[in-house]
This record gives structure tokens, C-alpha cells and sequence, in this order.
């Protein structure tokens, strides 16, 4: 699909790819898709991370290795009453929660809402997970791409911690393994607040072809979520939902792909939009069969608890999430592109080209927040509630509401019909603290070719740039 703006058309799938810190080198393996319109070639910092549907090609977003390592749990948000705020800390301990996703969902707008504001919240315990990515694709003799151990600096507090745990031969050393010789997946639980300062513990539990290793690391940072110091402790399987499934999925190395579809009926199947593609989301979001992956623990959300993952050493602004069920750990859905963070308020970034280093966050966000949506509408049955999903977005419950009552039959989107994507336009505008992001909807190709996509709508939505939320959307 080719994004359109001011300065011609841009191949999405070519020099523009994805951004992010492992930018400026190429794959050496070409994408294996199934299916029309697979991404080809990817960069290697994606390694051929798959894209359903036309969407704006992003930047980093700075929240990821920064702090806010708190998960904020679903939320009620009433007509009067003001977004539930994301990032702030938990020390949760990791259990199955006790809510069942309901199995209705109605198309008014609800007086209501269930809103997910732990997506939205900065990962927690990124920059960990960031490093226990690398040290997994360190130790994988089959990683398809190199190790990308120049990040690694980057996650600790100073040089000299770097050290304590990576060797001069550019491996991780022992004390940073915890005993593990080639782990392929890591679960990054809840990050636990310190008793005192204001650093949290964040422990890792490494598995070895689906088997939990005898020791975990016990990572301590600092407030901006750099690491201090790594101790190996006992380790004990953690109690998240669905951990059942992510060890016999992703728990071994390179799995095969194959399409996810949910174990249970969440809602009528009349209630699902068309696919904004042609065809669902796939386990491993990518190309090709990756060697390790990272978890992060589960967010209990209304629409199911959702893990965020990645894979050999890869991070984004918007990691993939898994949904399973609260109750039962059963299987939902997986969104490829996933919802993303709220990202840091960085006004000198607006109104920036967002497929150039540097980026423009508000333009990320709309855009990557507008793809989920249009992807949970078509999951309903398997337990996706799109409105609520989004609603953490907006910059109060009386924005949201009035955007959803005037924005046309397919609520926030400005069309009539049912979207197979959303594009940007161009670079956002910027005016005072505000900026404004346009999008054209486009519909489903009559020809089944993605490059021809027909627009449907058109919209502008202004972000406020020192909330990062949006205040408002405009049809044209």
C-alpha cells in the first residue's frame, strides 16, 4: 500500500520501513508471507514483521526504555468522568484475574465504558525486556540476524554495570544469564515499586525450549528504568493467564506460523466487521520463524488480559499483543500491530515527517490507534470491545463521547462503509500546543490488489501535545 501525502507517493513497503533504535541495516532474508499483500524484504530491526492492512509507517516512540514502568488495570470511564491516567506503578502480584470479558457488545455509543488504560501505559519494565532480548539472540546459534549489542550500553545506568554483565567478546556474562545457555523466551513480570527511592525490581523468567530455567534475574533500576544491578534468584513459575499457551506456542525454537482464532464464541459472529485484509493475525507476526521472543506480563483489561511481545531482540513503539481470556488463560486473538503506548510529550518531535529519524509521535499514536481499531472491529466474537479499546486516547469522556456521536455510521472514522485501513496524509500542523493529524480511510480493493485501495473518508484529529491525547476529530 502506498502511503499518499504532499510529497508524492511513498512505497510503504520499501525505503520507508519501519524505524526504530536497530535503524540502518537491511535483511539479509527475504519475507516469507502467507497470503496477499505480505510484507517482503523487511528491514532487519523488523525482521520481516508482517502488516495486515495499510497503515502510516511510525517512529520510536521514547517511552519504551524510558520510565513508567507501572501498569495501570482497566478502568470504568463514565460521561462525566475524566480518562483513567496511564503509567502509573502496581505491585500486583502476577494472578489470574477474575474478570470474564462479556459477550455482547452494542453498536450506540454506551453511556459507559470499559476502557483498557494499561495499554496505553508505557510497557513495564521495557528497557529489561529490551536487554533480555538481546541476550537471548546472543546466545541463539540460529538468530537470524546480528546480535545488535551496541543497545545494550544504553539500558544500564553507567558503563560500570554494563560491564558487571557483558563480556568484552560481546557476550552476555553469567550474571546476566542466571545459569541459561540458550533460552528462547523470557517473561518480563509486573515491575515491583522499591521500598524505598524511586527504582522498582523487575524479575525475568527464562525458559529453555518451554522449560522454565532453576534460576531467574532479579533486575533492579533506577526511576528512568535504566539497570543497576542483576541477581539470580530461585526461580517459580509466575500465575498469568494464558502463560499456558504462550509456553507451548512460543516456548520452543522457531516456531512454525500459523493463523490464531479464538478458542471461544465472545460475541455473535454478526457482530465482526469484514477482516481489514484477507485473511487474520498470525502467531508470530513475522516473516519468518523467529528464534527467541520476550513477554511482557499480562494487562487485565476488559477485552481480555493482553501480553505484549517481541521477538530476537526487535522492540516497537507498539509491540504485538496476545488477548486470552482472564479467566480460563484460553486464547482470544493477537493484533500484529498492537495498541500503542501514550508516548512522552515531546513538542520539539510535531509536526515532523513521521518516516524520518526524529519522528512525530502524535502522528504515531493516531495512526497506530486507528489501525487497532479498525482490526478489533472485525474480532468482536473473539472478544475485542474497539470503542472502550480507543477510549484512553481521548482527552476526556466528553471528547470521546461526542466524537463517537459525530463522526458517521463507523464511529471516530468519518465513513459509511467498512474500512480496510486507515493512511496519512502528511506531516501534521502544529499550532500552539496542539497539532493535527491527517488521515484518509480507504475501503477494501475491488481487485483484491492492496495498491489499490479506494479512499472512503477523510479526517483531521487534534492531539494535545502535552497530554498526547486527542481532543478532537474532524470529517471533511
Amino acid at each position: 500500500m502506498r502511503e499518499r501525502d504532499e510529497y508524492g507517493e511513498r512505497d510503504e513497503y520499501g525505503e520507508y520501513g519501519r524505524r526504530d533504535e536497530y535503524a540502518g541495516r537491511r535483511s539479509q532474508y527475504q519475507g516469507r508471507g502467507q497470503g496477499q499483500g505480505r510484507r517482503q524484504s523487511q528491514d532487519a530491526r523488523n525482521g520481516g514483521r508482517r502488516s495486515r492492512a495499510p497503515f502510516v509507517v511510525a517512529t520510536a516512540i521514547v517511552v519504551l526504555a524510558g520510565g513508567g514502568f507501572g501498569i495501570v488495570e482497566s478502568g470504568v470511564l463514565s460521561k462525566k468522568s475524566a480518562t483513567p491516567a496511564a503509567g502509573g506503578p502496581t505491585s500486583q502480584a502476577p494472578a489470574a484475574a477474575a474478570t470474564t470479558p462479556s459477550s455482547t457488545q452494542s453498536s450506540a455509543p454506551p453511556t459507559t465504558l470499559q476502557v483498557q488504560a494499561g495499554l496505553t501505559a508505557p510497557i513495564g519494565g521495557a528497557g529489561v525486556g529490551t536487554f533480555y532480548g538481546v541476550v537471548q539472540h546472543a546466545l541463539d546459534p540460529n538468530g537470524h540476524i546480528s546480535t545488535d549489542a551496541a543497545v545494550a550500553p544504553t539500558l544500564f545506568a553507567g558503563a560500570s554495570q554494563f560491564h558487571t554483565y557483558w563480556s568484552s567478546a560481546g557476550k552476555p556474562m553469567a550474571g546476566a544469564t542466571c545459569g541459561a545457555k540458550a533460552p528462547t523466551l523470557a517473561v518480563i513480570e509486573t515491575p515491583v515499586p522499591a521500598d524505598s527511592g524511586s527504582g522498582a525490581t523487575v524479575r525475568v523468567d527464562l525458559f529453555e525450549k518451554g522449560k522454565l530455567v532453576s534460576k531467574a534475574a532479579s533486575v533492579a533500576v533506577d526511576a528512568s528504568g535504566k539497570i543497576e544491578s542483576i541477581k539470580c534468584v530461585t526461580a517459580a513459575m509466575p500465575a498469568y493467564p494464558g502463560l499456558a499457551f504462550v509456553l507451548s506456542t512460543y516456548g520452543k525454537n522457531q516456531i512454525p506460523s500459523k493463523q490464531i482464532t479464538s478458542s471461544h464464541a465472545y460475541a455473535p459472529t454478526s457482530q465482526d466487521a469484514p477482516a481489514p485484509d484477507f485473511g487474520g493475525e498470525w502467531n508470530v507476526c513475522s516473516q519468518y520463524e523467529p528464534g527467541s521472543w520476550v513477554f511482557y506480563a499480562p494487562v487485565t483489561t476488559s477485552a481480555g488480559s493482553a501480553w505484549r511481545f517481541s521477538y530476537d531482540q526487535i522492540t516497537y513503539p507498539n509491540p504485538a499483543n496476545l488477548f486470552v481470556d482472564p479467566s480460563s488463560g484460553d486464547v482470544q486473538r493477537v493484533i500484529c500491530e498492537g495498541l500503542p503506548s501514550i508516548p512522552a510529550s515531546d513538542p520539539a518531535a510535531a509536526g515532523k515527517d513521521s518516516h524520518v529519524y526524529g519522528g512525530d509521535p502524535a502522528d504515531a499514536l493516531v495512526m497506530y490507534a486507528l489501525q487497532s481499531y479498525v482490526r478489533e472491529r472485525s474480532l468482536v466474537s473473539s472478544g475485542a470491545k474497539p470503542t472502550s479499546e480507543v477510549a484512553p486516547y481521548f482527552a476526556s469522556a466528553d471528547a470521546f463521547q461526542t466524537d463517537l456521536s459525530t463522526t458517521g455510521k463507523i464511529p471516530l472514522l468519518c465513513v459509511a462503509k467498512d474500512p480496510f485501513g486507515v493512511v496519512a496524509k502528511g506531516i501534521g500542523t502544529v499550532t500552539g500546543t496542539n497539532e493535527s493529524v491527517g488521515i484518509s480511510v480507504v475501503g477494501a480493493p475491488p481487485d483484491g490488489n492492496q495498491a489499490d485501495t479506494p479512499t472512503i473518508g477523510t479526517a483531521t484529529y487534534t492531539v494535545d501535545l502535552t497530554t498526547m491525547k486527542i481532543t478532537g476529530i474532524v470529517c471533511h
